[in-house]
Parts: C-alpha cells; sequence; structure tokens
C-alpha cells in the first residue's frame, strides 16, 4: 500500500504529521463553545414568587430571560414589584394562574 493512499484514510494528520484536521475542528468548535458561555445570562428568578402567587410559569411576570441588572418585566411583573410583592391589586389573566 502506497502512502498516498495512507493519507486519504487519515483523519486526523497530513503526510508531514501536522494535526491540520484536528485543528480544523478544535477552533471552530472552541470559538462556539465560548460563545455560548459568554452570551448566555444567569436568571436571578424567584420561584417562590411564582409559587406563592400561584402562577404557571415565570413568563408571568417576565417578558424572556431575566437577569439581576435588567428584569424584563412584563406590565404584571412591573405591577407586581410597585405593588410590594403582590398581586393583589394586580389584574392577573386567567391563562397565567393555576387551575
Amino acid at each position: 500500500m502506497r502512502f498516498s493512499s495512507l493519507r486519504h484514510r487519515s483523519m486526523f494528520f497530513t503526510p508531514e504529521g501536522e494535526p491540520m484536521r484536528t485543528w480544523k475542528l478544535a477552533i471552530p468548535a472552541a470559538i462556539v463553545m465560548s460563545g455560548f458561555l459568554f452570551c448566555t445570562s444567569a436568571t436571578y428568578g424567584k420561584p417562590e414568587y411564582q409559587k406563592k402567587e400561584n402562577l404557571k410559569s415565570c413568563n408571568a411576570c417576565h417578558a424572556k430571560a431575566a437577569t439581576k441588572e435588567n428584569p424584563n418585566l412584563n406590565d404584571l411583573g412591573t405591577c407586581y414589584q410597585k405593588n410590594d410583592h403582590s398581586l393583589a391589586k394586580c389584574s392577573v389573566p386567567a391563562d397565567l394562574k393555576k387551575s
């Protein structure tokens, strides 16, 4: 078997012994992984509020994923925040309440 035919079977090394294919896969994978690491945000929601008010999900008060610095509150969430964390003065749609 000639070396040239082995070259096509090798997945990771060029004939010179450099791991070119490994780098071609590893570098884009590292870029994608670091993008996920830096672009995702931790959420600081309070599940106790959801349980206390008997709501279906966090989306009842938050428009999308929230952080401590930017809570992304919708109208119901803003009302809840202004009324000392109580839904007593807020109008809650029936589809957001647990049955």
